[in-house]
């Protein structure tokens, strides 16, 4: 690819999900079969487990965005700038107006608006304007930042791997078990 940005590195073209996918398969399965489980030991009067649960899933948690947020800093950026580039970047249309940065970022536009012109000075980020309307601009990343988040994420899959191979089997199935109770996917 051009511009210095790493080919694509998408292990589902590469077929490196079919290694982790058998497993995980069996994980969610697991977990589908097992649903209500967390409803049962939500209604019990000792939530000792459930609350162990999300203990475990928080300190997981935690520990996965420190890393992130270490490496991002190694890059010059703050853990804002950090996720303001990657929501960008993960965009459908790799850019955004203000007001949907700030809505992704859980932040005021006016801060999204700051912050944005901070990275602008710093050459992450670049604005421009609407065809169609002038009065609406876009952000989108400078090609620099892309390689930025692509390096970022090489040194934080090295520190995750280390961190995640820690954890015992019925600790990463419980994990993935209260995160998607989190998001709906067990209801």
């Amino acid at each position: 690819m051009s511009r210095g940005i790493p080919e694509n590195r998408n292990f589902l073209e590469r077929g490196e999900w079919q290694v982790r996918r058998e497993s995980m398969d069996d994980v969610f399965e697991d977990l589908r079969r097992n649903k209500e489980a967390m409803h049962l030991i939500r209604r019990t009067d000792d939530k000792h487990r459930y609350f162990k649960s999300i203990a475990n899933t928080r300190y997981a948690l935690r520990k996965v965005f420190r890393i992130i947020e270490e490496q991002a800093r190694g890059f010059g950026l703050e853990p804002l700038e950090h996720q303001l580039l990657l929501q960008v970047y993960g965009s459908a249309n790799k850019r955004l107006k203000i007001k949907d940065l700030a809505a992704r970022l859980d932040i005021s536009p006016g801060f999204a608006s700051t912050l944005v012109r901070t990275l602008i000075d710093r050459g992450f980020v670049v604005r421009s304007h609407s065809d169609d309307d002038q009065r609406v601009s876009f952000i989108s990343l400078a090609d620099s930042s892309v390689k930025t988040l692509y390096d970022i994420d090489k040194k934080v899959e090295l520190k995750i791997e280390s961190f995640t191979s820690d954890l015992s089997v019925d600790e990463r199935r419980e994990i993935i078990f209260v995160m998607m109770f989190y998001v709906g996917a067990i209801s």
